[in-house]
Order: C-alpha cells, then sequence, then structure tokens
C-alpha cells in the first residue's frame, strides 16, 4: 500500500472491487436498485472493510462543494457492500490526487529524464479526507424520495431559485428547438 493510506489506518488487503453486475443491491423497502463501482475496497486489520474513492479535481476543503456528492456516494458504496457480504464496511473515504507540476524545480538534465517524444512523468500529491459513515441516514431518504417522485403522475412542480430546475428547463427549451 502507499504510505499515503496508512492515514486510513492499518490494512491487511486490497479487496478487488466486484464487477458492477455483482456490485448492487435492490432496496426492500422502495424496490431500488443501487449501484456503483467504488475506486478501492481494503480490508482492515480490525477485519472490516474501508471504501475509498479517488478523485483529481483541485481540493479545497473550505470550498469543496462536491464533498456532499462525495457522501452520498460513499455511503451508497458502503450499503451496497454490507449487503453482499463485505462487512462490516467501518470507514469510508476519499483520496484527492493534485499534480505537482508547479512544485518542480528541474535542470535542464532532470527534465530531460522526465519527458521523451510520446509520453511524461508527473508526480501527484494526496489528500485524505474521511467521509462520514452514515448509510442509513445518508441513502434512506433518499431512495424514500426516488420512489415518491416515481410514483407521481406528473413532474413536480418547479422550486422557486432551484438551480437544477433552471437547467432542466433550458434543456427541454434547447430541446424543443431543434
Amino acid at each position: 500500500m502507499p504510505n499515503w493510506f496508512s492515514k486510513f489506518g492499518e490494512f491487511n488487503a486490497v479487496v478487488p472491487v466486484p464487477h458492477y453486475s455483482k456490485f448492487f443491491m435492490i432496496d426492500e423497502e422502495t424496490n431500488i436498485k443501487l449501484t456503483g463501482i467504488p475506486y478501492q475496497i481494503l480490508r482492515r486489520k480490525d477485519n472490516g472493510y474501508s471504501i475509498i474513492d479517488f478523485e483529481s479535481t483541485k481540493f479545497t476543503l473550505a470550498k469543496d462543494t462536491l464533498l456532499p456528492f462525495y457522501k452520498v456516494q460513499l455511503n451508497g458504496y458502503a450499503m451496497i457492500a454490507e449487503s453482499i457480504g463485505l462487512k462490516p464496511v467501518r470507514q469510508i473515504g476519499l483520496i484527492h490526487y493534485k499534480s505537482q507540476t508547479d512544485a518542480i524545480e528541474t535542470t535542464t538534465d532532470e527534465f530531460i529524464k522526465l519527458v521523451s517524444h510520446d509520453n511524461f512523468l508527473m508526480g501527484f500529491g494526496s489528500n485524505c479526507i474521511e467521509i462520514e459513515l452514515k448509510p442509513d441516514e445518508v441513502i434512506r431518504p433518499l431512495l424514500r424520495k426516488v420512489r415518491e417522485l416515481w410514483e407521481l403522475d406528473e413532474a413536480p412542480n418547479e422550486m422557486n431559485n432551484c438551480e437544477d430546475c433552471g437547467k432542466l428547463y433550458s434543456l427541454i427549451a434547447l430541446l424543443s428547438h431543434q
């Protein structure tokens, strides 16, 4: 394991991520299929599992508007993992990788070692973030809401100042003019 994974604890093994045709669950309450593919599943020394996702987007903890999405995604993976027998999931997390090109101070000779006619080498730094593990609190309400919306006879009215509603209506308008 790379050294930076130690921020998540101690591990015994890398678990092969099941094929997407096996990494899913059907929620009994809502009859909704939940599926996805995590980047990494690790067997912990305490005999639990950690599920880690990798991202290469620019990360700033104070400004990261994507963290709520990662929280849903990783809690969904945890729920699926436990439903297929990978339990207990004890931890979920995210590793942001950032290229270190701006920090490289190289001489011409060093630079030549990094670049060839068809590729180049680039260093990456990592930032590990543990995400709160609460699949029942995070995923179950979303599954219920999806079921509720699915069972409506008509699409719900747009909400005032809803950014997603605005994007949807803009897309519909664009497609209707084609």
